[in-house]
């Protein structure tokens, strides 16, 4: 997707998030929304000389750009007096009502502590199965599936390239995932409107930029009911949501996000970046 937005004409920052460590337990939402992501705004708006940018994230990287988002338009005090110009997400979670295995999988049963005591951060090994529980029989029928076209050789390839691009987790920081775990997929605070990330109040309704969010059809990780209320609680004038063919995966790599996904971001990125 960076190579073809690239090819579209347009300049493409990747933030490199890093492998946390055992010294990293303890990153924090107010790491990441507060200190981090704003470092990155800052560095690329130097670097490029532009004063405002585009930022696009998916799934959780959608849901620390929406915070972030949130709360810069509220400390900015207006429409388009901060850095952002645009605000694209995909697949991006925001009402944990609607993250109905998760919720009931995390619930006041599950000890978080104990998981975080044990590893420190949240480990990629169990960050893999927790997804793969969500759909248990999905890995199994994709087998199946690749096997019935083992005659192709594009096809193979390319399930092969998408197969290691799902497994290719790392560790959850401790910090962030206790957060996400009791104010997120508890509390739903988001939208309850009393997510405190530091000192800042994140209220979806404070975003007023031009806004896109791109949801696949079939996802299984972030299911619809758990992503609809973004486009419908924001501010913005300019905000549309755009269904795609697909799963989770799907709707930015492989054949079906050439086809569908990545011209539908060029086409509404070109009219307002």
């Amino acid at each position: 997707m960076v190579e073809f937005l690239l090819k579209r004409g347009f300049d493409v920052y990747m933030i490199e998030w890093g492998r946390p460590r055992k010294e990293h337990r303890n990153l924090s939402l107010e790491d990441h929304v507060l200190d981090r992501l704003p470092a990155c705004v800052n560095k690329v708006l130097s670097h490029s000389g532009e004063s405002q940018l585009s930022i696009i994230g998916y799934c959780v990287g959608g849901l620390l750009a929406v915070l972030w988002a949130a709360i810069d338009a509220a400390m900015q005090g207006g429409a388009g007096a901060g850095p952002l110009k645009n605000l694209v997400c995909m697949a991006t979670p925001v009402n944990s009502d609607g993250l109905e295995s998760l919720k009931t999988w995390m619930g006041p049963d599950f000890d978080e502590e104990a998981l975080l005591a044990e590893h420190g951060n949240v480990p990629a090994e169990w960050v893999q199965n927790a997804l793969r529980a969500l759909r248990p029989f999905g890995k199994v029928a994709g087998a199946a599936n690749l096997l019935n076209q083992a005659d192709q050789e594009a096809i193979v390839r390319s399930n092969l390239r998408m197969g290691k691009w799902e497994t290719d987790n790392i560790p959850f920081p401790g910090g962030v995932f206790r957060q996400m775990v009791n104010d997120f997929l508890r509390d739903n605070c988001l939208i309850n409107g009393h997510w405190k990330i530091g000192d800042h109040s994140a209220d979806l309704a404070a975003i007023r930029v031009p806004m896109l969010h791109l949801l696949a059809q079939d996802d299984h990780i972030t299911p619809y009911a758990s992503s609809r209320d973004l486009v419908q609680r924001v501010s913005s004038s300019d905000r549309e949501e755009v269904m795609i063919k697909g799963g989770h995966v799907g709707l930015v790599a492989g054949r079906g996000a050439q086809m569908r996904m990545w011209p539908a971001l060029d086409a509404w990125l070109a009219q307002r970046s």
